[in-house]
């Protein structure tokens, strides 16, 4: 923010999913409405105080005092760009400024002050606001994406200081995931690239977010707005504990620690903990809740459509196709193939009405999500290899054993198949069903039977067995565990 200047107004934030940019706006609007609903009050106070001879920093205490580095205080005005660009796609809106839609969207928004946009516009022409501008990316159309950039930058343009020098200006803050953003309209800006956490930051985190949403578990259930200070010293300790059993779970679980990569994957294993749950130590069933939680929880937040309970065995199914499909060639997945193949799907559900729409509506969840992500323009991957090897063992779950046992044979040599293999494994040791347990068995010994021409040497199959072992909830019989035995023996001889 002191970056920000008459002479460059504007920012670009982005980061890719789940990093913290929609979260960083809404913490900059709440510290500047907070700031600037006082601001006139403290004017007149102000006035008053110089009056009778003192200064306001005498009396801070009386008024909000902004965060270090966000002064001064102004208006912020927050928009989701998707918002404008959905304002847009109509036809008696397709020509509509961005000032016009603030008008109408501020009217919608607020119908008893049905003057508050036109009041936005003039506190803009006397440089007073903070505008922050929300998801560029979220935009899917190429031709929408530029015609709603060039409506913002036109904005950006008009309220605009034209002299370098004056005291009032407005500031202007966009943000948007790394891929798919094109900066040629913004090159004026400044850009920051939110990182992923560091041990530190991850420690620093908890410890707020903690006893933060201890503080709010005990108003909701006590039903109330405003907790006793000895409630407030009660959550924040409670919090601070589960802080310390969590940071625990992170260092001593590289599973967790390798998904708690920026604040929405940190916070999912600490809801986890904080809905009492144990967090679970095998990979097949941590994946198994995040993902979940991804789909769920994150689609509400973002207010798009959510899947509901029956449909999740079509959204695994789906994944499960399109991260075999992107494993086997280890390439992107084209925006072309990736619809043919929910097209597909849909096509051969009773249940479904397999429109273009629902096609596309299905596949901006499955986006937004953050599970798939674009990676180039009309380019698509996962956002993480572990989950794209999670869908590969959903995917070959859904395989015929005897197909099952061919495919383990040809590729169990090959790397990148060994960790959807032993989530393979350890899924199926997992279930209640004997029949199930049976079959984890069967496939290891097929593993521990198949052999290469380096296996002498190399010993890819014992190793990979001893891996399906080690991640799985239950032991297997004692004839696997003797045979594996033998054959590391044998292999250190």
């Amino acid at each position: 923010m002191k970056q920000l200047t008459a002479k460059q107004p504007g920012a670009v934030i982005l980061g890719p999913p789940g990093s913290g940019k929609s979260t960083t706006l809404r913490w900059l609007a709440y510290h500047m409405a907070r700031s600037s609903r006082l601001t006139g009050w403290r004017h007149r106070l102000n006035s008053l105080l110089w009056l009778l001879g003192h200064t306001i920093q005498r009396y801070q205490k009386l008024g909000y005092v902004l965060p270090d580095g966000l002064a001064p205080a102004q208006i912020p005005i927050l928009i989701r760009i998707s918002d404008y660009a959905k304002t847009l796609s109509k036809p008696e809106n397709e020509m509509q400024s961005f000032q016009q839609f603030l008008v109408d969207y501020f009217r919608r928004l607020n119908p008893e002050q049905p003057k508050l946009g036109e009041q936005l516009l003039d506190k803009l022409e006397q440089g007073h606001c903070l505008v922050l501008m929300d998801g560029l990316d979220e935009i899917e159309d190429k031709e929408a994406w530029r015609c709603v950039t060039e409506h913002i930058t036109t904005f950006v343009t008009h309220y605009s200081p034209t002299r370098k020098n004056t005291r009032h200006f407005n500031r202007f803050i966009i943000t948007s995931r790394i891929v798919g953003y094109e900066g040629e309209k913004f090159t004026k800006y400044s850009h920051y690239t939110l990182q992923y956490l560091k041990d530190e930051q991850i420690a620093q985190f908890l410890e707020r977010w903690c006893p933060a949403v201890e503080r709010y578990q005990k108003m909701f259930t006590q039903e109330t707005k405003i907790l006793t200070t000895q409630q407030k010293i009660q959550a924040d300790k409670e919090g601070l504990e589960q802080k310390e059993y969590l940071w625990e779970a992170l260092q001593h679980n590289p599973n967790i620690r390798q998904l708690a990569v920026n604040p929405l994957m940190l916070t999912i294993p600490a809801m986890i903990q904080q809905s009492g749950k144990t967090l679970p130590h095998r990979r097949i069933e941590l994946f198994q809740i995040v993902t979940l939680t991804l789909l769920d929880n994150w689609n509400q937040e973002k207010g798009c459509s959510v899947f509901l309970a029956e449909e999740m065995s079509l959204v695994e199914e789906i994944l499960g196709l399109l991260a075999y499909q992107i494993h086997s060639s280890n390439l992107f997945l084209t925006e072309t193939r990736l619809k043919e193949i929910v097209s597909r799907k849909m096509n051969g559900l009773s249940d479904y009405n397999k429109t273009e729409k629902n096609v596309r509506d299905f596949i901006d969840s499955l986006r937004i999500s953050g599970i798939l992500i674009e990676s180039g323009e009309s380019l698509f991957s996962f956002m993480h290899r572990t989950f794209q090897e999670y869908f590969v063992a959903q995917y070959l779950l859904r395989l015929p054993l005897d197909q099952l046992q061919l495919f383990i044979q040809k590729c169990c040599h090959q790397a990148s198949w060994h960790e959807p293999l032993q989530l393979l494994i350890a899924y199926k040791n997992m279930q209640n069903s004997p029949k199930e347990r049976q079959e984890a068995s069967d496939l290891l010994h097929i593993l521990l039977e198949t052999s290469d021409e380096y296996d002498e040497f190399l010993h890819h199959s014992l190793i990979l067995a001893a891996n399906c072992v080690v991640d799985c909830s239950l032991w297997f019989d004692g004839e696997i565990q003797c045979h594996i035995a033998k054959k590391g023996m044998g292999s250190v001889e």
